[in-house]
């Protein structure tokens, strides 16, 4: 059985404008546009999407203003794109490193509320500090007064509350994005992934890249698109985009404490019906491996992770695949900078002796693989 796990970094890989940055960018060109909204700015390929996406889905066109307007994540994430681009730098971003880094502030202030609450006082003071932390994510959507820095737990729901809001308008302008100005069709195949005998795809991605360019047609593959799909066709309530976080709460608090669910992958996944599909594929694979239990050679799970940053976001469903007995995982990537941070990420993943002894001779089933043939 082989398997291809495909990331951000495999439509990257095809010269694909995926990342969070460009979709910044897609929405900054936007509200350009419309201030001037002038055929002189045509000689701008971004511009050339948006004027259209005017004229072949004006409702489309019109719905990016709704989602985005005032929507708290998105000011947010500008905000640090903004600073990046004064400082020179690239650009990126990571939205879900992001959203986990706001909502475990907001916890945390929380807790500390209730914890106050206990003590005969239902506010938290706040420093400067903290109160510039909840600045740009507030941004005076709640009750907040500035001046005695009182924040109640009624604050914290209006803003939890909001924010989930703002968070389903952005998926859904995403969405928008990546379904009517991303052209798949446009790409070339690469050979390291041609030549591959792929059986099953799951893919992290809200493209569906590997169908329209590698599988020609064949029905035999199996495809679990397990943070949603991109159609824009959906809207709020029907998009089953996945943007979310991993479990941050320790293992005695994250059952019974579930106050920031919404923002959680695992919950996401479940509520939006993305499914587990994949851990059937696992499944076929124990059954195999049962009905050839006394075999010298019993078959082997052959994992192919080609774009995936190997963030422990997704290290439930990383584990899940890589530590199944018998299983052979071959690791793709195209710099060494991005290997030594692969390799980083698995230490999270799976634990730093799993790591080594998966990775040492002998007793080795993961091993990495150049995109470019290097090593």
């Amino acid at each position: 059985m082989n398997i291809l796990v495909i990331g951000n970094g495999f439509d990257i890989a095809h010269g694909l404008p995926t990342q969070y940055g460009d979709f910044l960018n897609f929405i900054r060109k936007y509200y350009e546009y419309k201030k001037i909204e002038s055929s002189s700015a045509q000689n701008d390929g971004c511009f050339d999407e948006i004027i259209r996406l005017k004229t072949e889905k004006i409702e489309l066109y019109d719905e990016i203003e709704v989602l985005t307007k005032e929507n708290s994540w998105y000011l947010h994430f500008d905000s640090i794109y903004e600073s990046r681009m004064t400082e020179g730098k690239d650009g990126w971003i990571d939205f879900e490193r992001e959203i986990s880094n706001i909502i475990q502030i907001i916890d945390k202030f929380r807790i500390h509320i209730i914890n106050k609450h206990e003590q005969g006082s239902g506010k938290a003071n706040l420093n400067d500090w903290q109160i510039e932390q909840l600045r740009v994510i507030i941004w005076g959507h709640v009750h907040f007064d500035y001046k005695t820095a009182d924040f109640d737990i009624y604050a914290i729901q209006r803003l939890k509350d909001r924010l989930v809001r703002d968070l389903n308008k952005i998926i859904r302008c995403l969405e928008i994005y990546l379904a009517h100005c991303v052209h798949i069709e446009d790409c070339s195949v690469l050979s390291v992934v041609e030549q591959l005998d792929i059986q099953h795809v799951l893919s992290f991605n809200y493209t569906d890249t590997y169908r329209l360019l590698y599988d020609k047609g064949d029905k035999s593959i199996n495809y679990h698109h397990i943070h949603g799909i991109a159609k824009e066709e959906d809207n709020i309530e029907t998009c089953n985009m996945i943007l979310g976080i991993d479990e941050y709460l320790s293992d005695s608090l994250k059952n019974i404490d579930n106050e920031f669910v919404e923002f959680k992958k695992f919950f996401q996944r479940i509520f939006k019906g993305t499914g587990n599909i994949y851990t059937e594929w696992i499944g076929t694979h124990k059954e195999n491996l049962r009905v050839f239990k006394n075999s010298p050679n019993p078959p082997t799970m052959n994992i192919y992770i080609f774009g995936h940053s190997l963030d422990n976001t997704d290290g439930d469903v990383l584990r899940n695949l890589i530590l199944q007995e018998h299983t052979k995982t071959t690791i793709f990537y195209h710099k060494r900078e991005a290997l030594g941070n692969q390799i980083a990420n698995l230490v999270a993943v799976l634990g730093e002796d799993e790591l080594i002894k998966r990775t040492n001779k002998g007793t080795q089933t993961i091993f990495f693989e150049s995109t470019e043939k290097a090593i």
